[in-house]
């Protein structure tokens, strides 16, 4: 595919996505190359099919290099009925040992979490051959990913979800992130990061409206008050990178669907009170 052709899908798609370099992965898990994002659109797009994966990993992370990052497989699930289609990827450490195994395992555990009930609804539904017949796409949904961050502590992994009904006019995208402490072994909470009985979600709440009135201003403030108040079902899609937090907000969150999913990012040291 041609970089002027992804940019077109990026445009059209409308899912920001944050600005940096990082490895794309298509939809089988074949890794493509290098990306680089600026504004939420892909800007450069570097193919390599020669160079192993890990010594490109190392190239474009620098930082995964220096904390000796494992090497990693893409786990691939797809799943085909009459009415759907679901095809999945996510990573997991290519030769765990006994403490990277329970790693692997959160990730596992963390993406069945996000499409089992859905492909549960796939199987379980009663469409009639008129049904079928009258819709051009089944139900499918499809999972990609990226790795934000992984160093000796924690990792952070990006995953979006692409989901179309059967007879919808549009598809729908999810964003979700998986934060894991590498040495205490369970996933990440927003509240793990800060002090204890510090108000990091007003703070949190007041630099997000900020920034997304900045990035829209012709957005509805009421509308991105409300998506990204101080209240913790807004704060549920996060990223920890080497020194900033990434707040994600979805599709509809804080605007209309045409502008699509958000993201902001916030320096650790512009929190540094609460943390």
């Amino acid at each position: 595919m041609k970089l002027k052709d992804w940019q077109k899908n990026e445009k059209t798609r409308k899912t920001e996505i944050p600005d940096g370099v990082s490895v794309a992965y298509d939809i089988n898990g074949k890794p493509l190359g290098e990306v680089e994002y600026k504004n939420g659109f892909l800007i450069r797009r570097t193919e390599y099919s020669k160079v192993s994966s890990l010594i490109l990993l190392m190239v474009i992370f620098p930082s995964l290099a220096m904390a000796q990052v494992p090497a990693l497989k893409t786990k691939l699930i797809e799943k085909t009925g009459i009415s759907y289609y679901v095809k999945v990827a996510y990573p997991q450490i290519a030769k765990p040992n006994s403490q990277q195994a329970g790693t692997n395992k959160a990730i596992a555990k963390f993406m069945h979490s996000i499409f089992d009930k859905d492909l549960k609804g796939f199987i379980n539904a009663n469409y009639s051959k008129e049904d079928l017949k009258g819709s051009p796409n089944p139900d499918s949904l499809e999972i990609s990913y990226k790795i934000n961050y992984w160093d000796k502590s924690r990792v952070s992994i990006y995953f979006e979800k692409y989901f179309f009904g059967l007879g919808a006019m549009h598809p729908l995208h999810q964003i979700y992130c998986f934060n894991y402490d590498l040495k205490k072994h369970r996933v990440i909470k927003l509240s793990d990061l800060f002090k204890r009985g510090t108000p990091f979600l007003k703070q949190l709440s007041q630099y997000c409206i900020n920034n997304l009135k900045a990035k829209n201003s012709t957005g509805d403030d009421a509308w991105i008050k409300d998506g990204a108040g101080p209240k913790n079902k807004n704060y549920k899609v996060f990223s920890i990178g080497k020194d900033e937090l990434i707040i994600y907000f979805q599709e509809y969150q804080v605007a209309s669907g045409n502008v699509g999913s958000q993201a902001v990012r916030i320096p650790f040291n512009k929190l540094s009170s609460l943390l």
